[in-house]
């Protein structure tokens, strides 16, 4: 499976300084941090199993001095293990808020990246909706596990179609596709009709792996 990665610091969610020569008034400063918090904090309410604490904002405060930083930023980040959001200066320090670990299984892992789709938008572009049907294309959903070819091709159109184009991209697939196509009209039975229908389970077994 592959791991959808993207990061977001919206231009909503920097607090900057207004005064570009010295630091600005810390109280002044905390309130500004404060009433950001709560709008981020706002934002990310909808995003499901992602819990969010306040963070120490006299110990914030300090590390953008520390590091002669001019804003604070807050960060949502998709990485392979979780979903992430922090803040802190933009290339400094970073403090943890709120932290989700992203599901393992294909299938869950796709109804995380619907559920965070349905979240973003213009302004919170985490995943969007073409991003989204790209990794799909390249993470296609887990087919229904038949024992042998001739039970797929009986029981599943758009599954047997599927085999096939994988079976048809590589050469081996392709070879056992040629050799059950010629095969076809033999008997049950016939020795190159069996051999054939025995690779065909084999390959469709391999596909399976696949996923």
């Amino acid at each position: 499976m592959d791991y959808y990665e993207h990061e977001i610091a919206p231009d909503e969610w920097i607090v900057g300084d207004v005064y570009t020569d010295r630091d600005d008034d810390p109280a002044a400063y905390e309130r500004k941090l404060r009433k950001k918090y709560d709008t981020v904090k706002r934002d990310v309410n909808a995003i499901d199993g992602l819990s969010v604490r306040a963070p120490d904002f006299a110990t914030l405060i300090a590390t953008k001095k520390r590091e002669k930083a001019k804003a604070v930023s807050f960060i949502l980040d998709l990485n392979r293990s979780s979903l992430v959001l922090t803040v802190g200066p933009p290339a400094g320090t970073r403090f943890v808020l709120g932290k989700q670990s992203v599901p393992s299984d294909l299938e869950e892992y796709r109804l995380f990246l619907e559920g965070l789709v349905g979240w973003s938008d213009g302004d919170h572009p985490l995943v969007s909706e073409a991003d989204f049907k790209a990794w799909s294309r390249k993470n296609p959903k887990k087919p229904t596990v038949y024992k042998t070819y001739e039970e797929l091709a009986r029981k599943s159109k758009a599954d047997t179609e599927a085999f096939r184009a994988w079976a048809k991209a590589n050469s081996t697939g392709k070879k056992v596709l040629e050799e059950a196509a010629r095969t076809e009209k033999l008997k049950p039975a016939d020795p190159a009709r069996v051999k054939a229908l025995k690779l065909l389970d084999a390959t469709l077994a391999a596909y399976y792996k696949t996923f």
